[in-house]
């Protein structure tokens, strides 16, 4: 263990006994997944990391720590503190953990810290530490622990940087979410299902299995959440996850390692990808090793690259104002942000990035970055008009009874 300077508090062992509070360092480069939400809001499995954190640690997130520009939205998302907290509860000491840690390595040196004490990675980024807080507040606000906490050092980095980063955890992030979902474990009485492979499989009582449906957990657990419907002639292929009412129309192929969030409908054929909440995807075409983000609709015969002629590692361009970064694996789909739709027969390359709200209408292929809100035909790209863009998108949320806020409406349009 690595001593730093720290307050002399004493040192007291509580297994997880500390109210916990979330902070988004703003490090890492996500592209147009975090513009509208916080990195610990990615769903990173299963689960989102958020979530991941509560079910590894045995309990509900107290407060949030995010950017300035994404407290409104959080706020009206979440039920806790977000940025800001009662003074006379400043003396109280809670456990800060970063966001970008997944709760799948180093969750044992998380639980045992004690008051004063902390957790970083091995390249020396805080993890996790138990401070009074006042001053969980200024590391979340400076990213710095210093002086704050005695430090414990893993031989291991835990703490994700890129979308990739996602993806390469994905296998292993979607078996330990899938252990702890209490569903029941299906034990046959589907008249036509066919079940390949001995990994748990857990289907939610009002889901529905049409006829002459595979699940094949050969190489890892399946669990079909509540109210989903699998249409027949479809392929399931764990470990995967089927979020709460999505529908997966007949002849789909949903391959190993896909995580598909709540009210989404995902037909053609996917395989190692996470594709967030209230996305269509409804028809053919190929969907690989990709991140998805909401309010995204995919038209038929979409696909995507996900591996190069050469057999090379894929290039991303994260951000229009960076260069392109070498994603350390040759199996690397899109990064797709929120709000995102494409023309039917859409071609994605290797290593693309779509920016928020794009709409994509090319006979060609797609260039490897799309500008958020761009709006790109045959005769050329232009900036989508926000009024027109809003519209549009409170369209599409209408369709499934939810609304866009004003304050998601401003987060939007600062982005422009």
């Amino acid at each position: 263990m690595e001593q730093g300077e720290t307050p002399d508090w004493p040192i007291l062992i509580r297994m997880t006994g500390w109210e916990i509070y979330l902070f988004d360092d703003g490090k890492g480069l996500w592209g147009p997944l975090t513009d509208l939400r916080a990195v610990f809001e990615l769903r990173s499995g299963a689960l989102t990391t958020c979530e991941r954190i509560e079910t590894a640690l045995g309990q509900k997130v107290h407060g949030l720590f995010v950017p300035e520009r994404l407290c409104e939205v959080l706020s009206e998302r979440n039920d806790v503190p977000v940025n800001g907290f009662n003074e006379r509860n400043m003396d109280q000491d809670v456990m800060i953990i970063n966001g970008r840690w997944l709760a799948t390595g180093g969750i044992e040196h998380v639980k045992l810290l004690s008051l004063g004490c902390g957790v970083v990675q091995e390249d020396g980024q805080l993890v996790a530490g138990v401070v009074p807080l006042s001053s969980a507040m200024q590391i979340a606000r400076s990213g710095d622990s210093a002086g704050h906490l005695r430090l414990e050092r893993l031989d291991q980095n835990v703490l994700i940087e890129r979308p990739w980063d996602i993806l390469a955890h994905l296998e292993t992030a979607l078996f330990v979410d899938l252990d702890s979902m209490e569903l029941p474990v299906f034990n046959g009485g589907v008249d036509g299902l066919t079940m390949i492979g001995g990994y748990q499989v857990k289907i939610a009582r009002n889901a529905k299995i049409h006829p002459h449906v595979v699940i094949d957990s050969d190489k890892g657990p399946v669990v079909i959440d509540e109210s989903v419907i699998i249409g027949s002639f479809s392929v399931i292929a764990g470990p995967c996850y089927i979020g709460p009412e999505s529908i997966i129309p007949p002849h789909a192929h949903i391959r190993a390692n896909t995580a598909i969030g709540p009210r989404c409908v995902v037909g053609g054929e996917v395989s190692h990808s996470v594709i967030h909440g209230y996305t269509n995807k409804g028809h053919s075409g190929y969907l690989g090793h990709s991140l998805v983000g909401q309010w995204v609709n995919l038209g038929a015969g979409t696909s995507v690259s996900n591996l190069k002629n050469t057999y090379g590692n894929v290039q991303c361009q994260l951000e229009g104002a960076t260069p392109s970064e070498d994603s350390t694996t040759n199996k690397f789909g899109s990064v797709i942000g929120d709000y995102v739709r494409t023309a039917i027969g859409t071609r994605l390359t290797t290593g693309a990035c779509i920016g928020t709200g794009s709409m994509l209408a090319l006979s060609g292929f797609v260039p490897k970055h799309v500008d958020r809100f761009a709006f790109s035909t045959d005769a050329g790209t232009e900036i989508y008009d926000m009024d027109r863009f809003i519209i549009v998108a409170q369209r599409a949320m209408a369709r499934r009874k939810h609304n866009l806020t004003v304050n998601e409406q401003q987060l939007l349009r600062h982005l422009t």
